[in-house]
C-alpha cells in the first residue's frame, strides 16, 4: 500500500505556522483525531502554550524533499524565515526551486518559485534545497543540488534571489565529482557564502558565492575531498 501511495505521488501543500496566543492544540487544529499530550494540572489534557495559525503559500508534487534529512530547508533568525522547497510550476516536472520567505515572523510571507529555471541554471531539475539565509538587502540565498540529464546527481549550485529575479552559480569541477546529491551553504562573512556540495563517489567539493552579485568568487572553487586519495584537503 506505502508504493502505490508514493508512486501516485500526491500533492504536498507547503504551510508556515504563527504563534498566536495561548490555547489547547485540540481547539487550534479541531481535526486533529490523535493528539496525545501529557495532562497538565492547571490546564487539563491536550494544553499546549501555542495557537498556530495557518498560511498556505503553495504546492509541491514530490514529497522526499519535505521528509529528506540531508538538507537544511529552514533558516530563522529572529522575525526573519525563509523557507526553501520544490513546487507546483504550471510547466511539468518536479525540480522547480521555489523559496518563501517573511520578515515579519510569519504573518505575511513572499513566494518565488522557479528559482533555478530563472536564474539560467536547471539542467534535469533541482532537488533538496537549502535556505541560507538572507544577504545583507534581505535576499534569500538559496542552495540546491542540481540533477544532469538521465536522470543522475549533478551540479553543486547556489542563487540569491533579486527583486529583479533569481542571479546564481554552479560549480565548475571534473567530470568526476560532478555527481552532488546533497549540499549545503551558509555566510562566512558580510555576503560571502560558502557553498559545499557532497557527491556520490565521497568527493567534497565546495566555492564562494557572492550573494550581492549573484556570482561566484573568482579562484574559490576547491575540491575539499579526493575519494581518489581517500583523504581531506587541507586548505592553508
Amino acid at each position: 500500500m506505502i508504493g502505490v501511495i508514493l508512486s501516485t505521488a500526491p500533492v504536498v501543500q507547503v504551510h508556515s505556522y504563527r504563534i498566536t496566543g495561548r490555547v489547547s492544540l485540540r481547539e487550534a487544529v479541531p481535526d486533529l483525531k490523535r493528539v496525545d499530550v501529557a495532562e497538565s494540572p492547571s490546564r487539563g489534557s491536550g494544553w499546549v502554550p501555542f495557537l498556530f495559525t495557518e498560511i498556505y503559500q503553495d504546492s509541491a508534487p514530490n514529497q522526499y524533499t519535505h521528509w529528506g534529512n540531508s538538507h537544511r530547508p529552514l533558516f530563522r533568525n529572529g522575525d526573519s524565515i525563509c523557507l526553501a522547497f520544490r513546487r507546483v510550476e504550471s510547466s511539468p516536472g518536479t525540480g522547480r526551486i521555489g523559496v518563501a520567505w517573511s520578515f515579519n515572523g510569519g504573518s505575511t510571507w513572499n513566494v518565488r518559485g522557479n528559482v533555478n529555471y530563472d536564474a539560467g541554471l536547471a539542467d534535469a531539475g533541482g532537488r533538496y534545497p537549502n535556505c541560507a539565509g538572507f544577504n545583507s538587502a534581505g535576499e534569500p540565498v538559496v542552495a540546491w543540488p542540481e540533477l544532469k540529464p538521465g536522470p543522475a546527481w549533478g551540479k553543486n549550485c547556489v542563487a540569491v534571489v533579486k527583486s529583479s529575479g533569481p542571479v546564481g552559480a554552479c560549480q565548475t569541477v571534473d567530470p568526476d565529482y560532478d555527481l552532488v546529491y546533497h549540499n549545503i551553504a551558509w555566510r562566512v562573512s558580510g555576503d560571502i557564502y560558502a557553498v559545499v556540495g557532497f557527491t556520490t563517489n565521497d568527493a567534497i567539493v565546495g566555492f564562494l558565492f557572492d550573494a550581492s552579485t549573484g556570482n561566484k568568487v573568482p579562484g574559490s572553487e576547491v575540491l575539499l575531498r579526493d575519494p581518489n586519495l581517500a583523504e581531506d584537503v587541507s586548505l592553508l
